[in-house]
Parts: C-alpha cells; sequence; structure tokens
C-alpha cells in the first residue's frame, strides 16, 4: 500500500521522527550525490545527510497533520500504550475530517477549473471565429456546466 492508501483509510499511522528517518534514508546510496562519488566517505554521507534532511520535510508523510512520530521503537511503544484504543480512534476521526475537508477542497477546485476552461472555450471559441470565419475554435466541444 501507498501512503496515500493509507491515509485514505485513515487508519493511525506512525512513522520515523525527522531525525531517524533522515539516518535511515540517508545510509542509501545515491540521493543525488554522484559528483561526489569519488571523494572521501564522509564527504558523500554529509552530501546525503544534507540532501535527506533537506527533502524529507517537503515529502507528503512529514506534512500531513495526523501522522504520529516515534524517535525508536521504545518510543513508538510507548504512544500507542498511552494513547489507547480512545486516542487511537480520536487520531482516526480526526484524519477523516481532515480528508473529507481535503476532499472538499479538491471539488470546489475542480468546479472552478473546469467552469473557468469552458468560459475561457467559449470567448476564446467567439474571437477564433471572427479572426477565421467559419472554422471552429477547437476539434472538440467542452461539455456544458
Amino acid at each position: 500500500l501507498t501512503f496515500k492508501d493509507l491515509i485514505s483509510m485513515e487508519i493511525p499511522l506512525f512513522m520515523p521522527s525527522l531525525k531517524l528517518q533522515t539516518s535511515i534514508s540517508s545510509s542509501h546510496e545515491g540521493w543525488g550525490c554522484g559528483l561526489w562519488e569519488q571523494e572521501e566517505l564522509w564527504a558523500r554521507h554529509f552530501c546525503k545527510l544534507v540532501r535527506v534532511s533537506h527533502r524529507l520535510p517537503q515529502s507528503s508523510f512529514f506534512r500531513h497533520p495526523y501522522v504520529q512520530r516515534f524517535s525508536g521503537a521504545a518510543d513508538l511503544v510507548d504512544q500507542i500504550e498511552t494513547l489507547g484504543c480512545t486516542g487511537l480512534e480520536a487520531l482516526s476521526r480526526d484524519a477523516k475530517q481532515w480528508n473529507a475537508m481535503l476532499l472538499e477542497d479538491d471539488l470546489e477546485f475542480w468546479k472552478l477549473a473546469i467552469t473557468t476552461l469552458v468560459v475561457s472555450s467559449t470567448t476564446r471559441k467567439k474571437t477564433l471565429q471572427l479572426k477565421v470565419p467559419g472554422r471552429a475554435a477547437l476539434p472538440f466541444e467542452l461539455p456544458q456546466v
């Protein structure tokens, strides 16, 4: 399952903290540090550490408000035990409300985008028809909203 799938399921999610995830991710190859391949080991590790610590906060699983962060296995167990069923259910409810707000926002965006395209197309079609009589402005018709 992808992160998006897990978020859509509205289950409580626990993911490594920035510090823990940075240490895990920076141990893998690459991360755009190819120019440093011939350099000292410390320089390659530093490059990856800087790139990973810059990119991770931009990722969706660090920006989603209902993802819980843990700094290690003991912290994860402690958080789950402290939250208990009631706290986990509350996280699930909050995630559900968040997803509903996102869906509402997406629907509003797409309604506005399609309406704008239709209006723009109609205006453009009239303009093009004035310039080239007898020719259609677009090779297809947009649906009426």
